[in-house]
């Protein structure tokens, strides 16, 4: 038995990384109209000019990053981000929220939520990223090949991994390029990627990261956690620390900092062993204990 309640997206995108139009053009194409992605993928390759590959492609990672849901319809925040707030993935808090879509849904688990989670080996190439996520699914009682996860893991090293000595050109769509989470260097005709760790990312707002944080807790239905657990991954859930590369010195000190503002969502309390506890005050935490996601992504909505 899986010991978790994931459906794992394992095998779904084709090799395909996702690129900047991709979803903004789901959205935009069928948002309009009866508000849903059909569920024939014929059609869907048709009224958007694509393969019929890259059309499955689409719409996994548009399930994936909670732009639709598994019935086809477009999510709210979908319809916000690419409608109302973003339409053209111009910010880089949007990618930012983006990428926190994807790699803290552990209901729809993927490469990407693997990688940003649980992958914390400081080098590694493509091989061993594939391996080790073998090994971690294989430890969920989820078997799948090497060959079609290597399908999975490559796009999402393609897609985030930056390289100094060769930059990208301005033409270059992959847009987690920005955020700077990964890095990848040649090394003995090898290609050695690194997890980048930082004291402050330079694209997550506080308005993000006290989103991300709520959202943890809403999805854990809980008012309460140790800082150490909101930063590391554990037991299948996803922290928004590791999901954004902060280091756990720049995760504490922007979470003291959200404290310090004062705003009445959230407050801490030392905790022994240099950690501290995360409480969601009032009917904050009212909401995250019973898990009203869609109630804090309203407030993020209207905030932002």
């Amino acid at each position: 038995m899986r010991r978790n309640n994931s459906n794992y997206v394992i095998g779904h995108f084709g090799g395909f990384p996702l690129r900047l139009s991709w979803l903004p053009r789901l959205v935009e194409c069928y948002a309009p109209k009866e508000g849903m992605v059909p569920s024939n993928l014929e059609v869907i390759a048709c009224d958007l000019g694509v393969g019929k590959n890259m059309a499955k492609s689409m719409r996994a990672w548009a399930r994936v990053a909670g732009c639709i849901q598994a019935s086809g319809n477009i999510t709210g925040t979908a319809k916000h981000l690419f409608t109302h707030h973003d339409p053209y993935l111009e910010r880089g808090e949007s990618v930012a929220l983006l990428h926190w879509l994807i790699a803290s849904n552990m209901q729809q688990f993927s490469a990407g939520a693997w990688a940003f989670n649980f992958l914390r080996n400081g080098n590694f190439t493509s091989s061993d990223a594939v391996s080790m996520l073998h090994s971690y699914l294989s430890s969920e009682n989820a078997h799948y090949s090497e060959g079609t996860l290597r399908r999975d893991v490559e796009p999402i090293l393609r897609m985030y991994a930056t390289n100094d000595e060769r930059p990208s050109t301005e033409s270059d769509d992959r847009l987690f390029l920005q955020l700077r989470l990964l890095s990848a260097k040649r090394r003995d005709a090898r290609t050695i990627f690194q997890r980048t760790w930082m004291d402050e990312p330079v694209h997550v707002s506080d308005q993000l990261l006290t989103f991300a944080v709520l959202q943890t807790l809403a999805k854990r239905e809980t008012a309460s956690s140790p800082l150490s657990d909101l930063f590391a991954a554990g037991n299948g859930r996803a922290a928004p620390g590791m999901v954004f590369g902060f280091n756990r010195d720049g995760f504490f000190s922007a979470v003291e900092r959200l404290d310090r503002q004062n705003n009445g969502l959230m407050s801490l309390a030392t905790m022994p062993g240099n950690d501290a506890l995360l409480t969601a005050k009032g009917k904050w935490g009212n909401l995250c204990a019973s898990g009203d996601i869609n109630a804090i992504e309203a407030w993020f909505w209207k905030n932002t």
